[in-house]
């Protein structure tokens, strides 16, 4: 049969084309990782040529092939096409009434991630084995990139074979990372990251292996705090996963470790009517803590049916009882800042259903979390004590996702849950159109 050839693989950024733009090196002529040099399909590869029976079994081994592969499906390259990368950071994701699919954030749009982390270490493994009778199992593990460190090189993109888009893995601090190149004969191909030098970790779970990263995250300090990629996955089952990506710049989506969240009170009063006092604000789970510090571990399937990743959160080192700031793009002094103002002051001469002019703006970052309980609102209107309770439906948190709690104060100074995952452009009734989604 006649040899596929192979081409190395390569990381794409966010803008430009999907396959390697840069010329590729020499090769061996048989590694299934290594480039080969050009040669034509019969070429000899000693000075003998065969003759008699085996030239001709030869010959039919070249025309089988060529009836058993079509250039269409699998692209035989001449030269090996060598495995590139890129990063960029998933545009934040809106938490909603509908269920997301998993824990995968569907990308409208990205930032790079050189503007977030210049570097970042990747693993790479395929799969061999493909069994179609029982939900299309990848089996037949081999590693193709055991831990690679990937930096990011202004304006480099192009300049070597292993570099598509700035993020080059051909780096003189780590000469043990040699070129790696796509095998079109493997089944499947699936690639993650994570920034901030981690440690993967490859085990058995209910019989098929996975790969686990944990690392800490910090909703006060993001500096602190390491990104992770989605799995990046795709298959040479071209006839039933037909968004084909052998051979193209691995693109891995990268996502920080935590959910954002905020919650709005919007007051409703007739004109001309004051704004009413609101005081003692305070948004919480009715029994429980809301937690702010802790690991996250994220779970990459290698072999199995699954093709997404998964995660889970745990050693919580810092929680708080509530959320006691919402976010406002105005501001309204309190009574204790009025009380304590002397002439001068901004507060000095004002009510406490005066404006100030900077709002707070405060997203709260927090550890994504499944099932929590219900939250309630509770504050003071007027002196009076009000609630509203969020069902537990609506709590769900998924990293790398925001979310959106509006409550409305209404005129006889009660208070509900007016909307749950509604982002206005300019925060001001009566906006339509898509939600704005704000990257972080």
């Amino acid at each position: 049969m006649r040899k596929l050839k192979q081409q190395p693989i390569s990381l794409r950024g966010p803008i430009g084309p999907m396959s390697p733009i840069s010329p590729r090196g020499p090769m061996s002529p048989m590694s299934p990782i290594s480039p080969r040099g050009p040669m034509s399909p019969i070429s000899p590869i000693s000075p003998m040529r065969p003759r008699g029976p085996l030239a001709l079994l030869l010959l039919l081994a070249l025309l089988l092939g060529a009836c058993c592969h079509d250039d269409d499906e699998k692209p035989a390259q001449e030269k090996g096409t060598p495995i590139t990368f890129s990063g960029s950071e998933a545009e934040t994701q809106q938490g909603g009434n509908k269920a997301p699919r998993a824990s995968m954030a569907s990308t409208r749009a990205a930032m790079p991630l050189e503007s977030k982390a210049t570097a970042f270490d990747v693993w790479g493994y395929k799969n061999m084995i493909l069994d179609d009778t029982d939900g299309y199992t990848k089996a037949g593990l081999q590693t193709v990139i055991p831990q690679y460190h990937v930096a990011w090189k202004e304006n480099s993109a192009a300049t070597t074979t292993t570099n598509s888009d700035g993020w080059e893995y051909i780096l003189t601090d780590y000469p043990d990372q040699t070129i790696k190149f796509w095998d079109f004969g493997a089944k499947a191909y699936r690639f993650f990251a994570a920034t901030g030098y981690p440690a993967a970790t490859v085990k058995t779970v209910d019989g098929n292996e996975v790969a686990e990263i944990s690392m800490a995250a910090d909703g006060e300090d993001l500096s602190a705090t390491s990104y992770y990629s989605r799995l990046w996955f795709s298959t040479g089952d071209y006839e039933h996963y037909p968004d084909k990506q052998f051979g193209k710049t691995v693109a891995l989506e990268f996502a920080l470790p935590l959910s954002r969240v905020r919650f709005i009170l919007r007051t409703v009063v007739p004109e001309g009517s004051p704004e009413p006092i609101l005081e003692d604000i305070e948004y919480k789970p009715i029994t429980g803590k809301i937690h702010v510090r802790g690991t996250f571990t994220v779970t990459y399937p290698l072999t199995g049916e699954s093709t997404t990743e998964s995660w889970t959160t745990s050693d919580f080192t810092r929680s708080i009882l509530s959320l006691t700031v919402p976010y406002s793009e105005d501001e309204y002094f309190t009574s204790e800042e009025i009380a304590a103002a002397v002439e001068g002051d901004p507060a000095y001469g004002k009510t406490t259903s005066d404006k100030k002019i900077v709002g707070t703006y405060k997203w709260y970052y927090l550890m994504p979390i499944r099932g929590q309980e219900p939250y309630m609102l509770t504050l003071l209107i007027n002196g009076e004590e009000k609630t509203a309770v969020v069902p537990a439906a609506y709590m769900d948190w998924l990293p790398g996702y925001e979310y959106t709690y509006i409550f409305k104060i209404n005129e006889e100074g009660g208070v509900e849950l007016e909307s749950y995952d509604a982002a206005y452009a300019d925060w001001k009734e009566g906006t339509e159109g898509t939600p704005t989604v704000y990257n972080w």
